[in-house]
């Protein structure tokens, strides 16, 4: 008596859903209304999703004694661990409604009447959405015969109500998080010719396994091709490029990379910005990276050191070094006044003291420095130095020495609303490179290279183009 209550509720209940809801997102539950038990059954659960596509989740929760093998997943990643059978897709069917299959195996002991509820999770306009049903019921019965995997017959299947679709509050960006925190992504731009750059993003995740992904909003006239994916599945659309786990590697960071081809130059300031998501607790969280700048080389950059030389040496002093007379300036060979910028190593062959007039002591004529000197210090007030925190709690300098054994001066910095903390300040990359990696070995694993001009935090990249240097890993 109580079997047939069961169904007749059940039926009423999909009645009703039919009637209100059929549009919607659904799932459809088809389970037998009596097991045996040490039996297997087959169970099928139909999704009705209609338009909607990417990323979404199915999770049916069996009762203790039931345990589930794979079918038919329809493109979907299968599990069952801990009593619930899980089916992520990175991209749903493009068929409106689907059903998915697998085998419940019942354990030799089960008794009683068994609960088992299900929810299907999506997203829509970045706001996730849910459907449910259950719980419905199995009931065990020993001297009964068992549904088999093949006679799922649909007067005997209990076919339970399904929920409404949940629309639930968008989600928004988490803060950004400090570079020791424990999920962070950290993204280095660097410059392979004037149209092609490499840029690397570190992730740490700490112990977030299953689906994650990375991506970045890539600006208009560029076109980006993966490098290495780190077990992920790279695409590349709309401007977007995308990173996909179906399932995270095991280790704490990992390292993605793709390339960039500039195909035509753009009117502003190329941007680069982005998010690492993942699940955690079902719930979509989210860590927006940094909006950095793709930093271009000047049009006319033809050969960068001769430009610098130009700058740095004004020709219109150079004959001030061979006479100190200045009303010998309209005397000089009018050659190497003509040409101040075409080659300025030219100007060096014909008159070698012309070099000179990089020092402010314009009477020195003698031995001129090699011409490689006159690039020298291009620059100017750019530091590097070296990260090792930045928090928005009162945190203080002489306590990250102390969790560090950190015996360099620390030094503080307020930008983009995080107290920074920073150690070493270095003319050379090259030797803050070699501190971050000095201090990782301390423990500091979130340590990164940070640079400045004038007082004024500029990306690393900027910083190695204005002095020129070349960034090493």
């Amino acid at each position: 008596m109580l079997k047939y209550t069961i169904l007749l509720i059940n039926s009423i209940s999909i009645l009703l859903f039919n009637l209100f809801f059929s549009d919607d997102v659904s799932i459809t539950p088809k389970f037998p209304s009596t097991a045996k038990p040490g039996s297997e059954f087959m169970a099928e659960v139909v999704i009705k999703k209609g338009g909607t596509a990417g990323f979404a989740k199915l999770q049916i929760d069996l009762p203790p004694g039931f345990t589930a093998k794979e079918v038919d997943s329809k493109g979907g990643n299968f599990t069952f661990s801990n009593g619930a059978v899980k089916y992520i897709w990175t991209a749903l069917p493009s068929d409106p409604e689907f059903t998915v299959k697998f085998m419940v195996v019942t354990d030799a002991s089960a008794t009683g009447a068994k609960p088992i509820l299900g929810k299907f999770s999506y997203i829509v306009s970045n706001a996730k959405q849910q459907a449910e049903f259950g719980p419905i019921e199995v009931i065990m019965e020993d001297g009964g015969a068992a549904v088999t995997t093949n006679t799922v017959v649909p007067t005997t299947t209990t076919t339970p109500t399904v929920a409404t679709t949940n629309t639930q509050t968008p989600e928004s960006f988490n803060p950004p998080k400090d570079p020791n925190a424990a999920v962070s992504s950290t993204r280095t731009i660097s410059a392979l010719n004037e149209r092609e750059f490499e840029v690397e993003v570190l992730i740490k995740k700490e112990n977030i396994k299953g689906f994650a992904k990375y991506t970045d909003k890539i600006p208009a006239g560029f076109i980006a091709t993966s490098v290495k994916t780190n077990g992920a599945s790279f695409t590349f659309s709309d401007q977007n490029a995308k990173f996909v786990w179906v399932s995270l590697p095991a280790t704490e960071e990992l390292r993605i990379s793709y390339k960039l081809e500039m195909q035509t130059k753009p009117s502003s300031k190329p941007m680069l910005t982005g998010e690492f998501s993942y699940l955690e607790n079902d719930q979509t969280q989210k860590i927006k990276a940094s909006d950095e700048e793709i930093v271009l080389a000047p049009e006319d950059n033809s050969n960068p050191v001769t430009t610098n030389t130009v700058t740095e040496t004004p020709v219109t002093t150079n004959t001030v070094a061979e006479t100190p007379v200045t009303n010998t300036v309209t005397t000089e060979p009018v050659k190497t006044i003509e040409t101040p910028t075409v080659a300025t190593t030219q100007t060096v062959v014909e008159t070698p003291v012309t070099t000179n007039t990089v020092t402010s002591d314009p009477v020195i004529t003698n031995t001129p420095p090699p011409v490689t000197n006159t690039t020298a210090k291009t620059n100017g007030s750019v530091t590097f130095n070296v990260q090792i925190g930045a928090f928005k709690s009162s945190i203080s300098a002489s306590a990250l020495a102390s969790a560090y054994n950190i015996n360099d001066n620390i030094r503080t910095d307020m930008h983009e609303g995080f107290t920074k903390f920073l150690i070493g300040d270095f003319n050379e990359y090259k030797a803050a490179r070699d501190k971050r990696e000095s201090v990782k070995n301390k423990g500091v694993s979130g340590a990164f290279v940070t640079a400045y001009s004038s007082g004024k935090r500029i990306t690393v990249q900027e910083a190695l183009m204005i002095a020129n240097q070349k960034w090493l890993r």
